[in-house]
């Protein structure tokens, strides 16, 4: 009876120790390799195949990163726009607010990583190209993995795109706006109104007619 009883305490005690090591490793796996919740969110939208822009109504809503943003302002359609900084090829800083100047000012979201974002670039070099001297051009890329700055950086200058690229280092504009997918883009008014916010891909033509409404 005795021997029973050891056996049985010996067996339980193996089974104690074996659920400790399977829920460590479990809990250092989450901790050590989980992707960051911003970068599954953006890859997850990027790959979903959605070309069509999101509905100026349907934004993103104000939760607690919005207020993030450097100065007064939001998200919304039709309300100031929020401000923020970023850095330019140099690493020189800047803002929204400093580049706007009076002008309506598109910022595009973007990353190397993106296949929709890097499908619509040649349609953003165009429109600059077209309205570059009435319209600001923020073409912000979304530092959100290691190397990727560097990476938009080369991106740029081997594809001789010449509209304005800046760098979002510090993740100061994908919080204010509440970024969590890619491409993502924005139309700000001449008064500092924000008049559009869409996530996903848009045709060239379409966007060209944004812009028109904005002037």
């Amino acid at each position: 009876m005795e021997k029973q009883t050891n056996r049985r305490l010996r067996t339980a005690a193996i089974a104690v120790a074996l659920v400790a090591v399977i829920g460590g490793a479990a809990f250092a796996y989450n901790t050590v390799f989980a992707p960051s919740k911003m970068g599954g969110a953006e890859t997850a939208r990027s790959a979903s195949g959605n070309e069509s822009s999101a509905s100026s109504s349907a934004q993103p809503g104000s939760g607690p990163s919005s207020g993030s943003a450097e100065s007064s302002g939001g998200t919304k359609v039709g309300g100031k726009a929020a401000d923020f900084s970023f850095s330019d090829a140099d690493g020189n800083k800047t803002s929204l607010s400093a580049i706007r100047d009076g002008k309506p000012t598109v910022v595009n979201f973007w990353a190397t990583w993106c296949p929709y974002c890097i499908k619509e670039m040649g349609a953003f070099q165009s429109l600059y190209e077209r309205y570059g001297d009435r319209v600001n051009f923020v073409m912000l890329n979304v530092a959100d993995t290691s190397g990727e700055a560097t990476a938009g950086k080369a991106y740029v200058k081997d594809k001789g795109l010449s509209f304005p690229a800046y760098y979002d280092l510090e993740h100061a504009g994908s919080r204010a706006y509440n970024v969590s997918g890619l491409p993502t883009t924005l139309i700000i008014g001449a008064d500092g109104t924000l008049l559009y916010n869409g996530a996903g891909a848009i045709s060239e033509d379409d966007f060209a007619k944004k812009i028109e409404a904005a002037l």
